[in-house]
Parts: C-alpha cells; structure tokens; sequence
C-alpha cells in the first residue's frame, strides 16, 4: 500500500482509505455457506517486463565491462506462468487463509541472465484457535542468496459476535468477473450509501462477489474479492505499469464455491509446503 500511495499521491490514498473505513464500520451483507476458493492473478504488460530486463540486462553487463548480450524474447507460455501477482485465497466456516505470490523479472548479478524471483507470503486462521504465518524471499531478493522459509505461530484476535445491519446490494449493477461469477464493485455500495452517482470506474477498487460479498468469521468478517482493479497513473496521469513491469488488474483465475478444501491447506504441513517451492527460476540463455 505505502509504494502504491507514493505513486499514485496522497488524495487517491485518503479516497482509498474512507472507502475501506466505510466498509469497517457500517454494515455488510454476510453470507454463511459451504466453502470458498478463489484465485486472483494479475500480469504485468509483455513489452514492459521486457524493456525493464534489457535495461537490467545492460546495466549488468557493463558493471562487468563487458559487452551486453541480447535478452531472450520471453514467449507467451513463459509469461502465462509468471504472473506478477497470484493471490489464493480460501474460505471454510471458521477456517481462512490466504496464499500470495509475487514475481519479480531481474538478472543473475552472477551472469546477467534473466530470471524470475518469487517471493511467497501465507497467512492462515483457524477460527479462535490458532493462527499462522510464513513467508520466503523479497521482491529484492538477492538472485546469488539461499531465501529462507520462516513461519510463526500468531495469536489470534477474535472480534465480540456484534449484530450489524446488513447493507442491501440488490439493484447495484452486477460485472462480470469471468468464469461464470459475477460480482458488484466496492464503489457502487459506497456510492449508494453515501448518495453518489453510480458506475464510476476509476482508481483502485475490488469487486465482490455477488452471491456471497462477505464471510463472517470469528477474526471478523472477510470480504471475498473475485476481481480487483490496480491504479498505476502517476500524479500526472501517466501509466507507471508502461516504465516499471506491474499489474493493471488481477483477474478471477480459479474459482470454487461449495468444492471441500483439504483440511492441510488451514495446518502447518500446508504452509511449509507452499513455502518448500522454488525462490527463483531461470528464463533462458542468451541467443
């Protein structure tokens, strides 16, 4: 949040903000239901990752002193399996948790090849009783370093059962958010709410789903976001995902509503599995 707020200026970070307050302290439609599984994937443009590596590429090279080398040109398949985000994020009664991870395209300072460095982030809640957390890598990794898994056990703040009035979301216009979902766009409840035209389509916002837009959970209740919109203008508003690879949107991927989860994916052995996969990928050698 804090890069994105640099980025983008202090007025569409404090809009940000009061929406999310909104949210926290009115009302919101909680849906109990079987389980949930979704995935989110954003992509950062094609000719920026590989703008952004060339540059990377020729400032290795010639630290070196030695002529720079052509990068490869990265395929469609290569991109497809390297987004700059993924997000899972699941859903059963009193269990919850979420699975991030996030790439960034950069050179071996060894040999100044491409490569892709992941960095992976785990928290899980299981109901009042146990809380976990893990993580591997930064997003600065260094590509030459061993990144090391680490998980905690958190304590587990369970919010007072309090009784709020749900927020009505019939009539708000409903998107598509692919594969069959639909879903309603933060915007338009607080739009709504707050008396305000509807349909405006601008800066950062999520989108709901539409059949289940919250979960109640001891924790508190958890929005399930089905897609979500990305503001990468800069104060002038120029495109900043055009100079620096990142994602726009982050797109429904994967989705489950009623599929049981194994119960692994809420336990330890769940966390460090996730954790054990590999840091950092080779993206072939220079022609």
């Amino acid at each position: 949040m804090k890069m994105r707020c640099a980025v983008r200026g202090q007025d569409r970070c404090r809009t940000l903000g009061l929406l999310l307050l909104w949210m926290l302290f009115n009302g919101s439609a909680v849906a109990d239901g079987g389980p949930l599984r979704v995935v989110l994937r954003g992509y950062a443009h094609p000719a920026t990752i590989q703008e952004h590596l060339e540059l990377l590429s020729h400032a290795c090279w010639t630290s070196k002193g030695l002529p720079a080398a052509p990068v490869p040109l990265l395929s469609a398949a290569q991109l497809e399996q390297a987004p700059q985000e993924q997000n899972e994020e699941l859903f059963d009664g009193e269990r919850w948790a979420m699975y991030t991870t996030n790439a960034a395209f950069v050179v071996d300072p060894s040999n100044c090849q491409p490569i892709i460095l992941r960095s992976f982030q785990v928290n899980v809640i299981d109901g009042c009783r146990r809380a976990l957390r893990g993580h591997k890598g930064t997003p600065l990794y260094n590509g030459n370093e061993t990144a090391q898994a680490m998980v905690f056990d958190d304590p587990v703040g369970c919010a007072r059962r309090q009784t709020k009035r749900e927020t009505d979301l019939s009539g708000l216009p409903v998107d598509d958010a692919g594969l069959g979902v639909q879903c309603i766009w933060t915007a338009d409840i607080v739009a709504r709410e707050l008396k305000m035209p509807l349909g405006k389509r601008s800066g950062t916002d999520t989108c709901l789903y539409a059949r289940r837009s919250h979960v109640a959970h001891p924790s508190g209740t958890k929005r399930v976001v089905v897609r979500m919109r990305l503001d990468n203008r800069n104060d002038r508003g120029g495109d900043v995902g055009a100079i620096i690879p990142m994602a726009a949107e982050m797109k429904l991927a994967e989705f489950s509503d009623g599929t049981p989860i194994p119960p692994t994916r809420f336990s330890r052995e769940g966390v460090e599995a996730f954790l054990r996969q590999p840091h950092k990928q080779a993206l072939g050698a220079a022609r």
